[in-house]
C-alpha cells in the first residue's frame, strides 16, 4: 500500500466517489474538563484546558467527500 507524508497532495482517487476532494487523518487526543462549584456546592460553570495531548495518530486515511477508506497511508 502506498504511504505518503502528511500534508502531501492526495495521490489516488477515492475508490467509491472517484474524486480527489481531500483526505482526513484521525488523531486521538486527551483533553481535560473542569466542573466548577461554589462554596455551597452549587455548580457554577465549567472549563476546558487549552492543551490537547495527542495520544495516537491513525495511519489510515479517509475521503473527505464520502468517508470511504482510501488506498494509501500517512506517515508523520
Amino acid at each position: 500500500m502506498k504511504e505518503i507524508k502528511e500534508s502531501t497532495p492526495q495521490p489516488l482517487d477515492c475508490p467509491r466517489c472517484k474524486s480527489k476532494k481531500g483526505y482526513k487523518v484521525i488523531y486521538v487526543i486527551e483533553k481535560s474538563f473542569e466542573q466548577l462549584y461554589d462554596a455551597y456546592g452549587n455548580r457554577c460553570g465549567n472549563a476546558y484546558n487549552e492543551y490537547d495531548k495527542i495520544i495516537r495518530q491513525w495511519k489510515k486515511t479517509y475521503c473527505i467527500n464520502c468517508n470511504t477508506k482510501l488506498p494509501f497511508k500517512i506517515r508523520k
